[in-house]
């Protein structure tokens, strides 16, 4: 199969949307991360569902894991530090490559591309237009299938 194929709607983001609607989203989706565009909705970045939990978890708590252990994980104090940013201030210098493929890239591609970048999603883009993007599910179960 090809990528136009295994392909699905994907929800975007931009740098200005607040962490805790992208938290939120992917949450109550179940989705395995969003695909971050500019404002005139060109794809910038691939982030993963493992990146949109970093965006989550406190800085301070990343930079020494043991912090995490003694910190306040309350509902109020998350909440505190989630509210108050938004997906561009989280990632910083540190955001994640735009992981893509064209529509014509085939499964055995895009599972290699996941495999070399850890990425369990890959934006499908055709001279700059987001068609969708496939999930490591879908590139999985064609795999199986062939």
């Amino acid at each position: 199969m090809r990528a136009r194929d295994l392909a699905t709607a994907c929800p975007t983001v931009t740098l200005a949307t607040p962490v805790i609607e992208v938290i939120t989203r992917v949450a109550e989706r179940g989705l395995l991360g969003v695909v971050i565009v500019d404002d005139a909705g060109r794809p910038l970045r691939v982030l993963p569902g493992a990146r949109v939990l970093q965006l989550a978890v406190p800085p301070y708590c990343l930079e020494d894991p043991i912090l995490a252990q003694i910190a306040a994980d309350t509902p109020a104090a998350l909440a505190d530090v989630l509210t108050c940013r938004n997906v561009g201030q989280c990632l910083g210098e540190t955001a994640p490559r735009l992981v893509a493929v064209t529509s014509d890239a085939t499964a055995l591609e895009i599972a290699s591309l996941m495999a070399s970048t850890g990425s369990e999603l890959v934006a499908v883009i055709d001279d700059g237009v987001l068609h969708g993007a496939v999930s490591l599910h879908a590139v999985m179960r064609d795999l199986v299938h062939a």
